[in-house]
């Protein structure tokens, strides 16, 4: 394909950049350079030969022939292949291990390689024969070779090309490298790039939560209660399993051994729990989680007696939630950990975050039991697929961070399916970091950014950095569970919004002529729509919002509704499916978007009235923790994110002030309940009212009864009394949690509070 870098300047860019990875990347493991360069091309001729073992293997000889037609298309020049039973040349490329070499490999890990010059000759050498394609391939990158996105391989064809003079080890710091992303798994992709993800079909019988799967509550649970959780002294179908129980344990052990059977390939098999927070409390599992210091003690020791059982297989599991608290027993040898990065903050490097002090923790307990661990570093905001998500800029140092602890797996989870964020640039980007964490990310963008947009590249590139700049300056937390509405005070705040919008303006023109350029723009441009009707539901009836007050009626601003319309349009045309790890299609996104923006705003007493003092701050994450979002008129949908603010840890209280005294009859409250992120109504509502903010007389108190359904509802609680006079209303809400909860932990939302 050819090159589309316009003009000498980027490639120059473009070589600069590459030289400066290269000598970073090299600078960790050894790498000492005399200053000088061999000249391997020049003028569009070359003196070099290549050299193979006199009985090579495959590999060593596939390579020879692969590094002679990337010469060829490179710079059109010629290069012979020779045994090292040839009479030896002053100038050769040695390919594997010739007898060119003095003296034996030191230091050299199994994929690990030394590339080394001595005189003009260039020494290329692997620990194994994966090591030695990883060299060819480090090699050919460093003369010109670039595959920026599946399938497509570039050169840079050029009439000189040079070589510094260099002795280098370089050991990758990780041996399992997994990036889940649409594309990655092809064997083009995979190998370029040193992955193992070409092998996940074959190496996993199992992956992911599988207590349901491999025992199913509807065709066990009616037979065998006793196998699932206790909670509360009831045995329920819908927590995960009960770990010490000894019949359990056989009937899983049957279970996973009839698929092995069938799968005899595979090594990797998970035993991971459900994705809730149900494990079991009968009183032998609490017994056994209390010597333990964690409810991961049942899940070890159950993954250790079974571990003995499939000994030549490796058993994984992944320790989220509550899981993530390692216990005290050690992991058998064949168990592997993966611990996942879910809940730190994704817009600072994981070793100095704040936020991500717990995960820290967690990490570094379970190092103490096992060098098994396989960390799962998120690159997407999985609630959000198509939102920026700018967290580029800590890929690179949490994967040094987790090299420095010792951590040799790592799985980073992605989008499998195309057309996320700035997808291909996270694959291309993640992939390199994955291999080499070293490696200075802004060359990389840039170059990136040049080939995949042409001229309106470096339009894309000022738009990443100024996002990512405005995100660490903000200093607030980047979350994979949060949502745009997060950022509406913060890196995507009105202004950086028309910043944004202005980078892609100027860059659509440049590539208009270029369909595929076009496309890739249009494309990567999407998050940015999708973020303005996000954002349009926070702002509801303020500037921007969804609701535009004309002649004192409350009306739909149309110019919203036609771009959500039309992002579901090139959603279909781009071939974007999903908006989120659930599934959610752009189609049922545009119902929802209607069932949001075609509520009627409802003015009352304290419409928009500002006069509100929290007796415990809002958390700052949802809408910002301003109380205005308490008395806007838009009750909010079962979405969290949007119109509702969030306590947690901390009852609700309140007040209200009229700034004078005022008649009323009836306050309306409405709370959220959503188990699956610890959201619950609050055990009771109490109506209070004063005329100096100091003496407050009780009207009247509502208790609400238990919520034992797992689906998100919300519930109106409708406080009325007869007509009173007042000029301050408080309303109180003491937060409650199931038995099976910790109460610091829960949440608790309040969304519109109506007086009437």
């Amino acid at each position: 394909m050819k090159n589309r870098l316009p003009g000498i300047y980027p490639l120059l860019i473009l070589l600069l950049g590459v030289l400066f990875i290269f000598l970073g990347s090299c600078s960790r493991n050894g790498l000492s350079s005399g200053g000088s360069e061999l000249t391997l091309v020049a003028d569009g001729k070359t003196d070099y030969v290549i050299i193979i073992p006199e009985s090579p293997s495959t590999n060593e000889r596939t390579l020879a022939e692969e590094l002679k037609s990337f010469f060829e298309k490179m710079s059109k020049t010629q290069i012979s292949i020779f045994t090292d039973a040839d009479k030896p040349k002053a100038k050769e490329i040695s390919i594997g291990n010739t007898n060119r070499w003095n003296s034996k490999g030191t230091g050299i890990e199994a994929e690990g390689y030394q590339i080394r010059t001595e005189g003009d000759r260039i020494l290329i050498r692997g620990g194994n024969e994966a090591g030695l394609r990883n060299a060819y391939q480090d090699f050919i990158e460093w003369l010109g070779a670039r595959r920026y996105v599946a399938n497509t391989t570039i050169f840079d064809v050029a009439n000189q090309v040079s070589f510094p003079a260099i002795d280098t080890v370089f050991n990758p710091p990780f041996n399992y490298r997994r990036l889940d992303y649409a594309g990655t798994n092809s064997t083009f992709f995979s190998d370029w790039y040193k992955l193992d993800n070409s092998l996940v079909e074959t190496e996993w019988g199992l992956e992911g939560p599988s207590f349901d799967r491999l025992l199913p509550p509807e065709s066990y649970f009616s037979k065998h209660p006793e196998w699932f959780s206790e909670i509360a002294g009831t045995r329920v179908n819908h927590g995960q399993w009960c770990l010490s129980n000894p019949d359990l344990f056989t009937a899983v052990r049957d279970l996973l051994a009839l698929r092995m059977q069938a799968n005899v390939e595979a090594n990797y098999w998970s035993i991971t729990p459900n994705l809730n927070k149900l494990h079991c409390t009968c009183d032998r599992c609490r017994q056994i989680n209390q010597e333990e210091g964690s409810p991961a003690g049942t899940l070890i020791r159950f993954l250790n007696q079974m571990a003995g059982e499939f000994t030549d297989r490796t058993l994984v599991t992944e320790a989220f939630g509550e899981y993530r608290t390692p216990p005290k027993t050690k992991p058998a040898s064949n168990v592997v950990i993966i611990v996942p990065a879910d809940d730190i903050d994704h817009a600072h490097p994981v070793a100095t975050g704040e936020n991500s002090a717990a995960f820290r923790d967690d990490l570094q307990g379970w190092l103490q039991l096992t060098n098994q661990i396989m960390v799962k570093e998120y690159l997407v905001q999985r609630t959000n697929l198509v939102s920026p998500f700018p967290n580029l800029r800590t890929i690179g140092p949490n994967f040094q961070y987790y090299r420095d602890l010792g951590v040799k797996m790592i799985l980073a989870e992605g989008d499998r399916d195309p057309g996320g964020e700035l997808a291909d640039l996270r694959a291309y980007l993640t992939a390199k970091l994955l291999w080499n964490p070293d490696q200075p990310v802004e060359p990389l963008i840039t170059q990136f950014c040049n080939y995949y947009y042409g001229a309106a590249g470096a339009f894309v590139e000022r738009y990443i950095n100024l996002l990512h700049n405005q995100m660490e300056a903000s200093g607030h937390r980047l979350s994979i569970d949060g949502n745009p509405a997060e950022g509406l005070d913060s890196y995507l705040r009105p202004d950086y919004m028309d910043q944004y919008n202005f980078f892609f303006n100027q860059a659509e023109p440049l590539v208009s002529n270029d369909p595929q350029l076009r496309d890739r723009l249009q494309r990567d441009r999407l998050p940015l729509v999708f973020a303005s009707l996000e954002l349009a539901k926070a702002y509801g009836t303020e500037k921007r919002g969804f609701y535009l007050n004309v002649n004192n009626k409350w009306i739909k601003v149309e110019g919203l509704i036609s771009l959500a319309n039309n992002f579901v349009v090139e959603c279909a045309r781009l071939g974007i499916d999903r908006l989120d790890l659930a599934g959610h299609s752009p189609a049922q996104y545009q119902d929802d978007l209607a069932s949001y923006y075609n509520r009627s705003v409802q003015e009352h007493l304290f419409f928009r009235k500002s006069a509100i003092v929290l007796g415990h701050s809002a958390s700052s994450r949802f809408n910002g923790g301003d109380p205005i979002y308490l008395v806007d008129g838009i009750s909010g949908t079962t979405d969290f994110h949007y119109s509702w603010l969030g306590f947690q840890g901390v009852d609700l209280e309140a007040t209200l002030d009229f700034g004078k005294d005022t008649i009323f009859h009836a306050v309306n409250v409405h709370f959220l309940q959503d188990p699956e992120h610890q959201i619950y109504w609050p055990g009771s509502v109490t109506i209070s009212v004063s005329a100096d903010n100091t003496t407050f007389t009780p009207l009247k108190t509502i208790t609400l009864p238990e919520n034992q359904s797992d689906k998100p509802q919300i519930r109106e609680v409708p406080v009325n009394f007869g007509a009173q006079t007042a000029r301050y209303i408080r309303v109180q809400a003491v937060q409650t949690a199931p038995s099976t909860e910790t109460g610091p932990s829960a949440w608790l939302f309040v969304d519109e509070i109506v007086v009437e």
